[in-house]
């Protein structure tokens, strides 16, 4: 990979400097990155009939005809690769105009030229000393292009006479550039379209009680065209492969705060909380693909099964709770060269789901978590001494799920763990 930049920035000295502010430059970027190659063992008598059922006519296709004479073999060992190359060039530009006082208005841009390329993407028998034999299929591609303008507006108004009050509205866009999958295994492979996202915020944030809670809030709303999804296949080897989900939207409420409650007789202590609710769905997604609840088959474009995709349109993005939330504290306690911090911090999730088609197997269900910790400072040393307790309730949840063509994989969090630390700055 090989980046550059040539950035210009405002000063003292620049025009309208009092009340103007700006940043401008050009990004060049080079990349590279794949599997070259990526070896692939298929066992046909130890797959499923279902599996089965969808390979051999893959097999037929891709197994020389002095092979398929002697029958489908109990090993078939192919090797693939790609390498995705990517010339990125932007240029890119912001400004911040403060006027009238109390108000602040921003507006920038980028504008981006992005080429991507899949180079070497093949399929290859081995030739029996785990070397690429006889070559099956070379891959051609259209070199993907694409052009992106992306802008940025956002208003400010700080009605109050302080450096941290403020209230404001924002919109931007974003994309993700169109791709290649790198792993092919079974078929020439076929781009995914660039993800394009819109986002809307207004917000507030202040400060209270003399200043000594600072309390922020936020209401967002984001749209996404062509979402990308990701879906792990033996098609792909078992890597992760990316195809559009069509589109979404993601809408909520956010906020935090910070609290010094009893700031002239216990400075010490601060509280600390926050909550987030999402609303998320996908507003068309006509033909997903999963894994069939009742037999595990997989389905949809590209699938070995050749089931159609099923219609995710109005089901939750993964990975989106509904609601999560935190709530903190610490308190400090001072005696000269020593201190005593003691804290305790709580978070709740009300769950989600792991995958598009949203099912019940493929969940994380609401849990809590409670951490606490001490810490003894020794000021003169600089020494910290901490114990710590985390996960204290010793709640269990799926940490990570891993949805296959061969079943589904959990991985648990980690249990209640107690431990200490000692950091000491010499």
């Amino acid at each position: 990979e090989t980046a550059q930049e040539i950035q210009f920035l405002s000063n003292e000295g620049s025009p309208w400097s009092a009340n103007f502010n700006w940043v401008a430059g050009f990004y060049f970027l080079q990349s590279s990155g794949g599997f070259d190659p990526l070896a692939l063992t298929i066992a046909p008598l130890n797959l499923s009939p279902q599996i089965l059922a969808g390979l051999l006519p893959v097999l037929t296709d891709v197994l020389p005809q002095e092979l398929l004479n002697l029958g489908i073999p109990d090993l078939v060992r192919v090797h693939t690769g790609g390498v995705l190359v990517s010339d990125s060039k932007s240029v890119y530009a912001q400004g911040s105009y403060s006027f009238a006082d109390a108000w602040e208005l921003t507006i920038g841009a980028r504008y981006q030229l992005e080429d991507r390329d899949l180079e070497d993407g093949r399929l290859a028998l081995d030739d029996g000393m785990g070397n690429e034999g006889l070559l099956i299929r070379s891959d051609e591609v259209p070199l993907l292009e694409a052009e992106q303008f992306a802008p940025k507006v956002a208003l400010s108004w700080r009605p109050f006479q302080d450096d941290y009050s403020q209230i404001y509205a924002s919109y931007s866009r974003a994309f993700k550039s169109p791709t290649y999958n790198t792993v092919n295994f079974f078929d020439t492979p076929e781009s995914v379209d660039e993800e394009i996202v819109d986002s809307f915020e207004i917000g507030i944030k202040t400060e209270i009680f003399d200043g000594n809670m600072k309390l922020n809030g936020a209401a967002f709303y984001t749209e996404q065209e062509n979402l990308l999804t990701a879906f792990i296949s033996v098609n792909s080897g078992g890597i992760v492969s990316y195809y559009n989900a069509g589109n979404s939207k993601v809408s909520g409420v956010e906020g935090d705060f910070l609290w010094t409650p009893f700031p002239n007789w216990n400075p010490g202590l601060v509280l600390t909380g926050s909550a987030t609710y999402l609303n998320t769905e996908y507003t068309e997604f006509r033909s997903g693909n999963g894994y069939d609840d009742n037999t595990g088959l997989a389905y949809g474009p590209g699938t070995l099964s050749g089931l159609p995709g099923e219609d995710f349109s109005g089901n939750e993005i993964p990975r989106s709770p509904e609601w999560t939330a935190t709530f903190g504290f610490n308190q400090a306690f001072d005696f000269g060269d020593h201190s005593i911090e003691v804290g305790a911090d709580t978070y709740y999730n009300s769950g989600f789901f792991f995958s598009p088609q949203n099912s019940e197997f493929q969940a994380r269900e609401e849990y809590y978590l409670l951490n606490a910790r001490v810490s003894y400072f020794y000021l003169p040393w600089d020494l910290q001494l901490t114990v710590f307790g985390q996960n204290i309730t010793d709640e269990t949840y799926n940490e990570h799920l891993y949805i296959g063509d061969f079943g589904v994989n959990q991985i648990l969090n980690d249990p209640a763990i107690l431990g200490g630390k000692v950091k000491w700055s010499f």
